[in-house]
């Protein structure tokens, strides 16, 4: 019988097994580190490719050379045959062995690593994925060839403090590329809750609707700058194009213009003499404006809209212009973010408008034909000055030069629907939406237009899309619970206000949690609640406090406290002397002089809000006079005036804030309108104007 051993048995004496197992597990390794490593350093699309076949062409190789050598305690040499002497004396084989399976467990643990930490970014990529779901998909058919989206830029700079320079580049960028005709860009706001480098880049195509992805990175370190980008056909993963740029701080100006060229030709979209004018022009040539300016834009588009936030932004915007007093954009945003500062009433001062209207100056005399400029222009007469017409005019010039400028369509809602033409609101803000899909706030206004219209349906629809992509916000959250308080549904109410927690110091929110309270009748509540708020927070606005102190004064009045109620009104009055006369606050004082039975003054407040600029010219606010002089005449013995107040909001087309606060379904629950139940008129209101949702009405309580 012949002692030559089995193949199988010279493959295990060669180790044959275990190199293969090696090799497999480090190829393996290798190519994960290689998905992983190649993208951030934007490496060619072609090297992964390349690297596998690397891989699998040198397996056979690794083989052939286990099976013909072998190491040695003197080095590696040709392996000896089986039996002989030589063979039968190598002692280091057993050890040879013992080496490979340390290397074995060694690869296999560094490649589970690899593999959960890959795991847990593309769920974190997922969760992302599934958020924008909730936004239907545009179908390939319908998304256009030349439309893009700017991803939010990586910041590689050790300094993560760099961020808003990484922002302020991207958003540059995607600014030029709005001003290209031949293109369709995206919003950076629907963009921005987005990973800088995606895995599943076709389905973020589908859901943004667009062909095409623009991904990058920036590197600042002291003076030096490194911009990387490139552009990915997103049906396809293609590379199309991609670029680095070393910079210096003194002369990155005008990188943005760049990229946007070689975009739009990659796209080969064409450019006409005046769009090639504006995508070349660098909005500064001093490095530390330029700074300012990126920190402003970066505290704008990470900012929730119309907070107390926009002081910092303005701030910054008012830097880069004194270091550069010739820099047109920045002026030009300072314009405009000081005019909502004046329209939101967190600086509502004639010295604001005034600043306002300054900035504007002298960004007409520097470029009266940017965009930026044509913007603030048009800013300026919607929140400074409630002129709805040039307003209107100014933001369809910015569509001239700018025809992808969401912000600009959506003004245009918002102005049309102050006007009074709902359709023609609600058509623009649609418009915008298909260019700023996750935009919140556009969501947010689509939906109150819908709510006002009594279209609570599709305004239910809407804002349960906006949660879908921002499920804490608390101006869509009052929203929806303000929708469902005017069909009468206190309970699904009740439990959307309880999936989040809005803070006393939010001024435009708080209030719909005290509603709540006086609808459900828990009367204690509402002034623990109130309390609270007055009591822990020393920052809030004269205009904010005036309204709590008399939101008070109304609580305290239905709780049956006489006293306290007399002491929340007078110093809800005394309060809002000191804030500006906004309708808002003479509105405040109004009712609380009302409560306090000072009939004469309360109308005399009423009338002042009602004859201020932004009243007489605002359909969408208006009615909310015919609201408080019903509240006054109520809460003063005027019945009958009350009950022809609220006649004429119920038989009023829907289309205003008015037509929101006096629903059927209110009429029947709102405290405030309890001394009227008796009054047989009331009764037959109540019976003309039935309740005809499908909601579940809670009973009133008897006052």
């Amino acid at each position: 019988m012949s002692n030559k051993p089995s193949f199988l048995a010279e493959l295990r004496r060669r180790h044959i097994f275990r190199i293969a197992a090696v090799y497999a597990a480090t190829g393996w390794l290798v190519l994960q580190l290689g998905a992983i490593v190649f993208p951030a350093l934007h490496a060619p699309p072609w090297c992964l490719p390349v690297l596998i076949g690397f891989v699998a062409l040198g397996f056979p190789v690794a083989l052939v050379l286990a099976w013909a050598f072998e190491a040695t305690p003197e080095g590696v040499r040709r392996t000896e045959a089986a039996g002989s002497a030589e063979a039968a004396s190598s002692h280091n084989r057993r050890r040879i062995g013992q080496v490979l399976n340390v290397a074995i467990i060694v690869i296999l643990a560094a490649a589970v690593g690899v593999l959960t930490w890959r795991l847990t970014n593309r769920g974190n990529t997922a969760s992302q994925t599934v958020a924008a779901k909730t936004l239907a998909p545009a179908p390939s058919s319908a998304i256009p060839a030349k439309s893009i989206a700017v991803l939010p830029f990586e910041n590689l700079s050790s300094d993560k403090s760099n961020g808003y320079f990484a922002d302020g580049i991207q958003d540059l960028i995607l600014s030029k590329l709005a001003e290209i005709g031949g293109l369709t860009v995206i919003s950076r706001t629907s963009t921005m809750r987005y990973q800088s480098h995606p895995e599943d880049l076709k389905a973020i195509g589908r859901q943004l609707g667009v062909a095409n992805l623009l991904e990058g990175s920036v590197q600042k370190a002291g003076n030096q700058v490194l911009i990387n980008v490139q552009l990915i056909d997103a049906r396809t993963d293609h590379h199309l194009w991609a670029k680095s740029y070393t910079r210096t701080l003194k002369n990155v100006f005008g990188v943005e213009g760049e990229v946007a060229e070689k975009v739009a030709a990659a796209l080969k979209a064409t450019l006409d003499p005046a769009e090639q004018k504006r995508v070349k022009e660098a909005p500064t040539h001093n490095p530390a404006a330029y700074d300012a300016y990126l920190r402003g834009l970066s505290l704008e588009t990470n900012t929730s809209a119309y907070g107390p936030q926009m002081l910092g932004i303005a701030a910054a915007y008012q830097d880069a212009v004194k270091l550069d007093p010739s820099f047109a954009q920045a002026w030009a945003r300072l314009s405009s973010i000081d005019s909502q500062l004046h329209f939101t009433l967190i600086d509502y001062t004639p010295a604001r408008l005034a600043m306002a209207k300054a900035a504007l100056n002298r960004a007409q005399a520097l470029a009266p034909d940017a965009t930026e400029t044509r913007l603030a222009a048009a800013d300026y007469a919607y929140y400074g000055l409630y002129s709805y017409a040039s307003a209107l005019e100014g933001y369809r010039k910015v569509l001239q030069v700018s025809p992808s400028n969401a912000y600009a369509l959506a003004s245009i809602g918002y102005v049309e629907r102050r006007e009074g033409h709902w359709q023609r609101a609600i058509d623009y803000m649609e418009r915008s939406l298909a260019l700023d899909p996750r935009n919140v706030n556009t969501l947010a206004s689509l939906g109150w237009s819908y709510a006002c219209l009594h279209r609570f349906d599709k305004a239910r629809q809407i804002f349960r899309r906006a949660l879908a992509i921002h499920p804490h916000d608390s101006a869509v959250i009052r929203a929806l619970a303000w929708i469902l308080q005017s069909e009468g549904n206190l309970a699904q109410a009740g439990k959307i206000l309880k999936t989040t927690k809005i803070p006393p110091g939010d001024w435009g929110n708080f209030p719909i949690l005290i509603y709540q309270t006086f609808y459900t009748r828990r009367y204690a509540d509402a002034i623990r609640l109130l309390r609270a708020a007055l009591a822990s927070n020393k920052k809030l606005s004269a205009t904010a406090r005036s309204e709590y102190y008399q939101l008070l004064g109304f609580a305290e009045r239905l709780a049956g406290n006489g006293d306290a109620a007399r002491a929340a009104y007078t110093q809800s009055i005394s309060v809002s002397h000191a804030a500006p006369d906004s309708p808002i606050v003479l509105l405040t004082r109004a009712n609380a002089q009302a409560g306090l039975g000072l009939k004469a003054a309360a109308l005399e407040s009423l009338r002042q809000a009602m004859s201020t600029t932004p009243a007489r010219r605002d359909a969408f606010e208006r009615p909310r006079g015919d609201v408080v002089m019903a509240e006054i005449q109520t809460l003063t013995g005027g019945d009958a005036q009350a009950i022809a107040a609220l006649r004429r909001l119920l038989t009023m087309p829907p289309g205003s804030v008015g037509s929101m606060l006096v629903t059927p379904a209110l009429l029947r629950i709102d405290p405030t309108w309890d001394p009227l139940r008796k009054d047989p008129r009331f009764q037959v209101l109540l019976k003309q104007y039935p309740v005809t949702t499908a909601s579940t009405t809670e009973p009133a309580a008897t006052p």
